[in-house]
């Protein structure tokens, strides 16, 4: 081997060596700066999980995939947080709507047993007779309100046995208002019936529908004043509205709310338009209610068969 064959090998392996040092040395940073994010990711997720704060994983390094990591952490920190936030607002929702529940079936029952003492040492025939009408006006509210409640637990039963069939809302609309003639009556209620002359049928069971109507003219019985107007339209449609003066606009926005009842109602537990509501979504429908001058209206739409 020549001496200048020599000298170029000799360059040629320095040249290598020199490459495969710089290359160490660089894998060898960069090995330092990724163990650095994530000592930095490991210890902003441990203040982050321990702490309640929206704080998010940040870097100084500029390492792609550590980047990478750190922005796919916090999408899952960001899902996490929400996930919490409902959890946590349902549980204090479901804390509140027990004590408001508790308090509605407690009400008349104390009053039930007040009237049953005063009756027992009562010896006026005439004061019994109006405690003991008293105690059964209560009882009928107790009973109004636990109904109620099993009600909703079934409506939200997915295992529950429904019969589909064929129902007529021309029909179950007519049925209903007939069944509330009496409380109409007493409110001095005159109610606007308005149906299409050909048969408008949706495909659900027909004791759901009439829950639906029960509660929703229940309502308007409840919170309306004197006209009551209820339109069937052919494409399924449904609009019940009637003057109010107890309403507020924070009132109908939460008005399909568990347990949302409104101020200074007694003996309610406030889940009737959600059972309504619950069972229309059921079968594929939707519901909304609106205030507008002072009318209270509530819309809603099962498809039609035909």
């Amino acid at each position: 081997m020549t001496e200048a064959t020599t000298n170029l090998t000799i360059t040629v392996l320095s040249a290598v060596i020199t490459a495969l040092v710089i290359a160490l040395a660089v894998m060898s940073i960069k090995l330092y700066l990724m163990k650095k994010d994530a000592r930095s990711i490991d210890e902003c997720l441990d203040d982050i999980l321990k702490g309640d704060t929206n704080a998010l994983i940040t870097l100084s390094g500029s390492d792609k995939d550590m980047r990478t990591l750190a922005v796919a952490l916090n999408t899952h920190l960001a899902v996490i947080r929400r996930k919490q936030l409902t959890y946590n607002n349902g549980d204090a929702e479901l804390k509140n709507a027990m004590t408001n529940v508790a308090h509605d079936l407690r009400t008349p029952l104390t009053a039930i047993c007040g009237y049953l003492d005063l009756i027992s040492t009562e010896k006026d025939a005439a004061k019994i007779r109006s405690y003991a009408d008293i105690a059964k006006e209560r009882a009928s509210a107790l009973k109004a309100l636990t109904d109620e409640l099993f009600r909703y637990s079934v409506s939200l039963d997915k295992n529950r046995s429904i019969l589909l069939q064929e129902v007529c809302l021309n029909s179950v609309i007519s049925e209903r208002v007939l069944d509330f003639y009496d409380e109409l009556t007493e409110k001095g209620i005159s109610p606007v019936i308005e149906l299409p002359d050909k048969n408008v049928n949706t495909i659900a069971d027909k004791r759901d529908v009439s829950r639906i109507f029960d509660n929703l003219i229940s309502n308007a019985v409840k919170y309306g004043e004197k006209n009551l107007k209820i339109k069937l339209d052919e494409d399924g449609s449904v609009t019940i509205s009637n003057s109010t003066s107890k309403l507020t606009h924070l009132d109908v926005e939460k008005m399909f709310d568990r347990f949302y009842t409104v101020k200074n109602y007694n003996y309610s537990t406030g889940l009737g338009l959600s059972i309504a509501k619950s069972l229309v979504e059921q079968y594929g429908g939707s519901i909304s209610a609106s205030l507008e001058n002072g009318v209270f209206s509530i819309t809603l739409n099962l498809a039609k068969t035909r």
